[in-house]
């Protein structure tokens, strides 16, 4: 499978059941996924926020592991997080909406390279992650 020139869009996101149930209840939902990059949109609120009153970074980590895990799980690819690296660029408030960015940055056998730019709407960039996916063998 070429996953850089066959990429297909998934269905909308209610029918895509690549969130975990967690995930879900953080509020993130999906606006695109295909084999090679995703799109994933969270409205952060009032429960998501840290001791400061600022969106928890944990949040923001879900939302970016998610964001990369996505395009493998959309490319039928059983892949778990190895390793997820974030660097927090600014904060965000509840109230705020957020857009990951994700995309395969390099497939290297059993070895997958991601990374996802998380912004706000009006552009404010967040968070930069990359992640770090092992390609299970198919159980």
């Amino acid at each position: 499978m070429n996953h850089t020139e066959n990429a297909k869009e998934q269905p909308a996101p209610s029918q895509v059941p690549f969130l975990s149930e967690f995930s879900k209840s953080v509020g993130i939902t999906v606006e695109m996924v295909t084999e090679n990059c995703s799109r994933l949109h969270l409205t952060t609120n009032e429960g998501t926020t840290n001791a400061y009153g600022i969106i928890h970074g944990g949040v923001l980590a879900t939302l970016a592991d998610n964001c990369m895990g996505i395009i493998l799980r959309a490319a039928n690819l059983p892949a778990v997080t190895l390793e997820l690296a974030i660097n927090y660029l600014s904060a965000t408030k509840p109230g705020d909406e957020l857009i990951a960015d994700g995309q395969v940055v390099h497939f290297g056998g059993s070895v997958i390279t991601t990374q996802c730019m998380i912004s706000s709407t009006s552009g404010k960039k967040i968070a930069i992650a990359k992640g770090t996916f092992f390609l299970r063998k198919h159980q």
